[in-house]
């Protein structure tokens, strides 16, 4: 029988210690070293045909090594995310694991079914974004998106984000803003707070839709059919948001002349568009950050009392907002790009607080 290739054998072929070899598989081209050391290696890996022994390292480490995601279906946003986060886990030297849930009347069976299969293949923690009840493990579980007082939890500080949307568009001089999405999100109650504080809430304006872009069309229809139209419309997400855009037009509403539109995410979708669309970024890659120190924390030290991080929000300039004096708040193309987008992450840098 053949023997097993074993890290050892790639770093002898490759002429560096067996600890780069694994530093280089963990990160990939994110890994800080030599290009021509990274060739190499990969190289010897190839003709080796090695492959890592994964129960040979969740013995060698006391855990699986593995982090279960439970998500809903993949939208914009969560690609976005899982990118983020393969990239934090990987220098850990953990490996990431999905499994889907439905949404609508199937959502509570198939997301107790997607987490029992994280407990069932051993994940040495989950993360999931859901509402939903967790079924009881001794497997950690860390909520991502939403802050819930019995989970270990990293979000978007959303309820701050609903009251500065509401005084941005204030600013600008729109009174009769809306606001569509999944309305159980603490941000609907950040915007509500905001407009009583004005004496400015309508129930009428609140309006209950999906958040990827097919459901534009109908939010549209429950727009063009309330007594008077809103100026602003602020959208759960950019999908959401691109949707609309995208429907009004073929109802002949003009955006932003008629109806301002305001998303959530940032997505790199949002900067392509015809206008392009003024969004918020939650900071995918600084949420990643979090969720893999949160996660690690609580799979090393179990007796932690539970962790609570908030990332704020920050608003990105649009074409699809204007000042109803008639000001398009365009972006800079240093700021809103895809290539951009760093510059962005700098600034945020030196505004969170944890």
């Amino acid at each position: 029988m053949r023997r097993k290739v074993t890290l050892t054998d790639v770093a002898a072929r490759a002429g560096v210690s067996s600890t780069m070899v694994s530093y280089v598989l963990r990160c990939g081209e994110n890994a800080k070293t030599a290009p021509a050391t990274r060739e190499k290696i990969l190289e010897a890996v190839k003709t080796l045909g090695y492959r890592a022994d994964y129960a040979a390292r969740a013995l060698r480490y006391g855990d699986s090594r593995m982090v279960g995601l439970v998500l809903p279906p993949l939208q914009g946003y969560l690609s976005e995310l899982l990118t983020a986060l393969d990239k934090s886990f990987r220098k850990l030297d953990y490996t990431l694991v999905c499994s889907f849930f439905e949404s609508g009347s199937r959502l509570p069976q198939t997301f107790s079914a997607a987490i029992e299969r994280m407990y069932c293949m051993n994940a040495s923690a989950v993360i999931t974004p859901t509402y939903q009840n967790v079924p009881k493990s001794n497997i950690p579980v860390v909520i991502w998106g939403n802050d819930r007082p019995d989970y270990d939890c990293v979000f978007p500080d959303k309820y701050q984000f609903g009251i500065d949307v509401i005084e941005r568009l204030r600013a600008l001089g729109h009174r009769r803003i809306a606001a569509a999405g999944i309305l159980q999100d603490i941000r609907y109650a950040g915007m509500r707070d905001a407009l009583i504080r004005y004496q400015a809430f309508d129930p009428l304006y609140i309006l209950k839709a999906g958040a990827v872009s097919h459901d534009g069309e109908p939010l549209m229809k429950q727009l063009l059919a309330l007594p008077v139209m809103p100026t602003a419309l602020v959208c759960h997400s950019d999908e959401l948001a691109v949707g609309i855009i995208r429907a009004a037009h073929r109802f002949g509403v003009r955006v932003p002349e008629d109806l301002s539109v305001v998303g959530f995410d940032r997505l790199a979708i949002g900067s392509s568009m015809v206008p392009s669309l003024a969004s918020y970024d939650q900071h995918f890659n600084r949420m990643a950050e979090l969720l893999a120190e949160v996660t690690l924390n609580r799979i090393r030290h179990p007796e932690l009392p539970l962790q609570r991080r908030s990332v704020p929000t920050e608003f990105v300039p649009g074409e699809s907002l204007m000042s109803l004096s008639g000001a398009k708040l365009s972006a800079p193309q240093h700021v809103y790009s895809i290539a951009g987008k760093s510059g962005s992450c700098a600034r945020f840098a030196s505004t969170v607080h944890l």
